[in-house]
Order: structure tokens, then sequence, then C-alpha cells
């Protein structure tokens, strides 16, 4: 996890004195999340998550910090100030910190006037002279190796209603595999402030829940009102997180249906992404 340095005298600066309580903590969690040149990827959904605040909140938030960032792409913004808050200037290609910060300006040189000039030292020009794509530079050199082969963690694998099913039944256990999913999935898939690792012994808590004490799947609702439920609750969904999936690539549209806490808004993305293919 990165260290990171925090301006202290931000508190004293009007521009962010003024700002209100969910711009502050946007900004915060922005220099926070954003890689080690100061470049953010744009996920205001993320951050109401991690924030607690609505994403009507956050997309207010997001405007009102404008004189904090300059907007790269639809995609991407860069913090302003961010490189000399963090003690990152000047950039010495030869330094293993500062070329890997170089690598991820140069595809945006051609956005920022301020990028720009930061790449247009003699140095650096010279060795990124004839690029048109991030730089090779090596980000070994002052590093040193280690002597043993760290073990890769398991990768963790959403599980299916069919999965928990089949688990319960081995196990000889109830838990209502909707429920589940749900609950885990609303959350990002963490327990507590850590990412799952596990969902089998997830299951094995879970029996304890209140909607699993009968060892009885819940009784079924009235499908006609169920189905009218539901198309509200979608409805909601669609007013809620459809203009910011709208504003979104395909590409970064696909990408959402593989992250775990996009889940229970799949068929929401599945809808937009047809859309688009459709307009095209």
């Amino acid at each position: 996890m990165p260290i990171r340095f925090t301006l202290t005298e931000k508190w004293q600066e009007l521009w962010f004195r003024k700002l209100p309580p969910a711009e502050k903590l946007l900004y915060l969690y922005i220099c926070d999340n954003c890689n080690i040149a100061g470049i953010w990827e744009i996920d205001l959904e993320q951050a109401a998550f991690s924030i607690g605040e609505s994403i009507g909140a956050m997309q207010g938030a997001y405007k009102e910090l404008v004189e904090g960032y300059e907007i790269l792409n639809e995609t991407h913004i860069w913090v302003k100030d961010f490189l000399e808050h963090q003690r990152n200037l000047s950039l010495n290609p030869n330094n293993a910190a500062h070329a890997t910060i170089i690598n991820h300006l140069l595809p945006y040189k051609g956005c920022s006037e301020n990028i720009l000039q930061l790449l247009s030292t003699e140095e650096i020009k010279g060795l990124t002279r004839g690029f048109t794509s991030p730089l090779s530079i090596s980000i070994s050199k002052g590093i040193s190796k280690s002597k043993g082969k760290s073990k890769k963690e398991k990768r963790f694998v959403i599980p299916t209603e069919k999965n928990i099913e089949e688990y319960c039944k081995e196990k000889n256990i109830y838990v209502d595999p909707k429920q589940f999913i749900f609950f885990y999935g609303s959350k990002g898939w963490v327990i507590g402030k850590s990412k799952m690792k596990d969902w089998r012994l997830a299951v094995c808590r879970a029996v304890n829940w209140e909607c699993n004490q009968n060892k009885q799947p819940p009784p079924k609702a009235n499908p006609k009102v169920e189905q009218v439920g539901l198309e509200q609750k979608r409805q909601e969904i669609r007013v809620e997180y459809g203009p910011i999936y709208r504003s979104m690539t395909l590409k970064n549209l696909k990408a959402r249906l593989k992250n775990p806490i996009d889940i229970i808004r799949h068929w929401l993305i599945k809808e937009i992404i047809a859309e688009k293919e459709q307009a095209k």
C-alpha cells in the first residue's frame, strides 16, 4: 500500500476552505486513489460507496472541484500540484520512481500544456524522442531484488447461486443464495474493510442470519406483484446510474462487467452497451 505526503497548508488555502464537506472528502479521496503521477480514472460510483455519499452528491462535488484538477479525457483527470506535493519535481528519468511517473504521463502530453511542460526537459526529450507510446524506461535501478519468490494470492472468484447451493448441500446447511449474493455484492464483496478471500467461510457464517434460521427457503412472493416491484426498483436504478454509465466508453462499460462492485447492476450496463452498439 503506497504511503503519500499530504500538504497541510491546503487547510489555509481559500479555495479549499470554502469547499463543503463532500467536496473536501472527494478531493482527499482522489489524492489517495490517483496513480503515482496524479492521474485518476474517474469512478464517482466507487467514490460514493467509499465516502458514504450518494452518486448525485459526488457528481456535484466533482464539478465543484474543477479548480483542483485538469480534465485529460472523458475517463481521466490529472490532480494539479500533486507531483509538487509529493516532492517529485523536477522529473529525472534516471530515478526509478520518476521513470514510472514519466511512463504514466507520456500518453497525455497532448492533453495538457502543464504535462507537456513537465516532459520538455532536454534529458527527458532525449530519451523519449521517437516514442509515441509510454517509454520503456527500466524502473528496477536502485531497487533490491527479492531473494525468495513471493507466493501469489489465490484470485477471488464471485460465487454463483449454483455454487452456493451445491456447497450448502455438501455441508448440509441452508443459506439463501440470492440473499447472500445481494448482501455481499452490494458491499463490494468485502468483510469489514478487507476483500473477501473465501466465500465458503462467509456462507458458513451466513447460516446464523435470521432469514436462514429455519433452514427453509423464504416464502415465494406473488410473481405478478414481485415483477412490478422489480421493475419499479430497476427504473429507480436507471434514473440514478443511467447517466453515469452512458457517459462511459464501450470499453469501460465492458470492463465494468468484470467489476464485482457492479454485479447488481450488470443488467443496466448490458442495456446501455446494447444501446451504444446499435447507435454505431
